[in-house]
């Protein structure tokens, strides 16, 4: 039997057993270095490149295989990942700078927010390379489960009594025990917090320079971000350790002097229970971001970086139409680069100089514009929305709005949302009326089909309020051109006029309301219409005054005086003449329709010797032979 067995061992044609070759290997060794990077990289520093959502997101579409055409270059790393919701691959490139350990990224998906605004995209792309080129771990023993042992069933004993229950164990909390969450921080105590810094030195320290002394510590923060308040809780950079605040206060160059104000305004925050961690709200949170702003600030739960914007929220009021007759008036904050708008109801705000915004899907804080104060902030923080009705739109968008506008520094809302606008080149009249030497102006302006005064010594309101053509619907709003109007205005107080003591007109009197009758009305533009009183169209001055002409006949016992007033052959009727000279006017209106100078002192004297001519005879017609040298005189 011994032989048998072993010619059934030699026997060539029979095989031995076949060794299963090795498995051929899933990874490959990096040649580039943005691959070798990647190598290096587990899932929570890629999470600290690329947030905490992007991560999650992006290694879910590395996982299921998303990621295609990738393409490996010395920097940088591209891929394409097809999605349901785009026609064609979103394009992603993620490039790695050794000089300065950043990372840099460009997407084509609408979710890219610049070369650090890092997407799910990016972190696919980063995932996928980093799978290929990182060895799988090994994997260790595998560990034998003791075996349950079964409960055995209570045996009762006649006679006896059973009484259930349980007995209490008591468990001692261990930092740092097998149980505890793996995420938790380790609260580091003043000794082991020194230990982090080598050996204690003595207290000649305060005579020693500072380049012999221990450096400071470096650190970054946990934040954790709730709708009124934040929590920061200091920890070694690069670890989970947290430091108990008023310990590394205390600790002899421990925190640098750069950040000791942040740790101060950390300490007066802290609580008693909760030596790590400072709870802010309000200014107090405020002031802190503005020191976190250039510092490592991890969010948590998702250990997601968060990053400080340079760019200011601005304020902007919004209108929309609440239901048939009123409207909502609310305001909002946008960036002036890409109009993006932000609610008051996203993200956390804290009021403070400047007041900041938390957007903790993003990842971003962003400050707001200096104007907006904290009292601002808190009070559209509480009524970030008012419902006003349709009647009050005059004072509404006539006073409130723009008073409001102007403290918050923002624009005037749009008007076509609640109203119908009228948006049209304004037409002027020009309603003219007085005498040769007395000017009387009045000046309005026409809308389509309505008419507007233009006030002489003050702005004219920019709107007008019209109520709905049909009796119900959206209001109507004229949208007065402030600028053209005041310009109608010089225009004519740029001719003498003065505004009257009523404030309703301008005036114009003596050679100032000649020079607009004469010359000033044609001065006008020519698109004004104008309104003259027809005696006072086409103007016209002689240059010759005035003068008395004389004709005397006399009779048997009589004189007939014939007595005229005229210039260049037109005459002036002696009523018109003697109420030029009484009211103090230079012209008077010929019966031709054309004016001419008067001279008060001859004319007067002539016309006063008249009167007392007529009024001794008695009679205008023949006068008595005792007149005569009256007369004579009169012809002198």
């Amino acid at each position: 039997m011994a032989d048998t067995a072993i010619q059934e061992t030699a026997d060539p044609e029979v095989a031995p057993d076949a060794v299963p070759e090795e498995a051929a290997p899933t990874w490959r060794e990096p040649t580039t270095s943005v691959g070798k990077k990647l190598a290096s990289m587990s899932d929570r520093a890629i999470q600290r490149v690329t947030g905490g959502n992007a991560f999650l997101r992006g290694r879910l579409y590395a996982r299921r295989k998303a990621v295609e055409n990738l393409e490996e270059e010395e920097h940088s790393v591209k891929g394409e990942i097809s999605v349901r919701t785009a026609e064609e691959p979103y394009v992603t490139r993620a490039t790695y700078s050794e000089e300065n350990d950043a990372w840099e990224s460009s997407c084509t998906c609408p979710g890219w927010r610049g070369p650090t605004g890092h997407c799910k995209h990016v972190a696919a792309v980063m995932v996928a390379l980093r799978d290929e080129v990182r060895p799988p771990r090994a994997k260790g023993p595998q560990q034998q489960q003791s075996k349950k042992k079964k409960k055995t069933e209570p045996v009762h004993v006649p006679g006896t009594v059973s009484v259930g229950g349980k007995r209490r164990r008591s468990r001692r909390r261990r930092r740092g025990a097998a149980g505890a969450d793996a995420g938790a921080l380790e609260i580091l105590s003043p000794r082991e917090l020194q230990a982090k810094r080598g050996e204690a030195r003595g207290p000649m320290d305060a005579w020693l320079p500072a380049e012999a002394l221990d450096k400071p510590l470096e650190f970054e923060y946990r934040m954790t971000v709730r709708p009124a308040s934040i929590t920061v809780t200091p920890v070694l950079a690069g670890s989970r350790s947290a430091v108990p605040i008023n310990d590394a206060l205390g600790a002899f160059n421990m925190v640098s002097i750069d950040e000791r104000p942040l740790f101060r305004a950390l300490a007066r925050n802290t609580n008693r229970g909760q030596a790590t961690t400072a709870e802010l709200r309000g200014e107090d949170a405020a002031e802190v971001l503005e020191m976190l702003s250039d510092r490592r600030v991890l969010l948590e739960p998702a250990s997601m970086e968060l990053r400080f914007a340079n760019e200011a929220l601005k304020p902007r009021i919004e209108l929309d139409p609440a239901n048939g007759d009123s409207l909502r008036v609310r305001v909002v904050f946008y960036l002036e680069s890409n109009k993006r708008r932000f609610a008051l109801s996203s993200g956390a705000w804290f009021e403070g100089t400047p007041g900041w915004q938390i957007d903790t899907t993003e990842g971003v804080a962003r400050p707001l514009s200096e104007l907006v104060t904290p009292a601002w902030l808190q009070r559209l923080y509480r009524s970030p929305a008012m419902v006003q009705s349709h009647a009050d739109l005059p004072e509404l968008l006539g006073e409130s709005i723009p008073r409001v506008a102007a403290l918050l520094g923002a624009e005037l809302p749009d008007l076509s949302a609640v109203a119908d606008l009228v948006d049209q080149k304004p037409r002027f009249e020009l309603k003219a009326n007085g005498d040769i030497i007395d000017a009387r102006v009045r000046l309005y302006v026409r809308y389509e089909d309505q008419e507007f005064d233009v006030p002489p010594d003050e702005f004219p309101s920019p709107l007008a309020f019209l109520p709905p053509k049909k009796g119900k619907g959206r209001p109507r709003v004229v949208r007065r051109d402030v600028g053209v109007e005041m310009a109608g205005v010089q225009a004519l107080l740029n001719q003498n006029f003065e505004v009257s003591e009523s404030g309703e007109e301008l005036v114009a009197s003596g050679d100032d309301a000649i020079a607009f009758w004469t010359n000033g009305i044609g001065e006008l533009p020519e698109d004004w219409d104008r309104f003259i009183p027809d005696d006072l169209v086409d103007v016209t001055i002689r240059d010759e005054s005035v003068t008395p002409q004389v004709r005397v006949s006399s009779g048997v016992d009589w004189l007939n005086l014939d007595m005229k007033f005229e210039s260049g052959g037109a005459v002036v009727r002696e009523e018109e003449l003697r109420a030029c000279l009484e009211h103090g006017r230079r012209l008077v209106q010929l019966e031709d329709g054309t004016y001419a100078p008067v001279d008060p002192e001859k004319v007067g004297d002539v016309l006063t010797r008249m009167a007392e001519i007529y009024a001794t005879a008695g009679m205008r017609d023949k006068l008595p032979l005792s007149q005569a040298g009256r007369v004579q005189d009169l012809l002198k």
